[in-house]
């Protein structure tokens, strides 16, 4: 006879795979030092309440992924986050958005997104956009004066 236990992580097994399937998209993952691999992830920008040491409540606007941390494999080596690295992600407008890895407040920059561990929530913030190469065109125009 099945546990709840089993039933729970069933479902979260579940969950994981829907949302690896239908809710995810390639991005970058690089260690600077390192280098880098592509992986799906899933991401949202996020607004987390926090009270600096002076008790000032500020709200800090973040960009959040999740995904497999068994997919953060480079140059043969598992990594787990760590502040500094960076997250690259392509629109279809043909930017890419660079994201560093950071710390939230007084929460480490990555966490386990649920409790059997097949997914990580990682914190990040937004550090460059790099524009697509178009081309350029340049246009002669002349002008013509006329004096009476």
């Amino acid at each position: 006879m099945a546990t709840v236990q089993d039933f729970m992580q069933w479902g979260s097994d579940w969950l994981d795979e829907v949302r690896h399937a239908e809710l995810t998209q390639d991005v970058v993952y690089e260690r600077p030092s390192l280098g880098e691999v592509t992986i799906r992830a899933t991401f949202g920008k996020n607004l987390h309440e926090v009270t600096d040491q002076f008790g000032v409540h500020l709200t800090i606007e973040s960009w959040d992924f999740v995904f497999r941390p068994a997919d953060l494999v480079i140059l043969g080596n598992l990594i787990s986050p760590i502040a500094g690295d960076r997250i690259k992600v392509s629109a279809y407008t043909g930017e890419t958005y660079i994201y560093e890895v950071n710390r939230l407040a007084s929460e480490p920059p990555a966490r386990d997104s649920d409790r059997y561990k097949r997914m990580i929530r990682v914190h990040s913030d937004q550090f460059d956009v790099v524009l697509p190469i178009t081309e350029t065109f340049i246009f002669e125009t002349q002008f013509e004066t006329q004096f009476e």
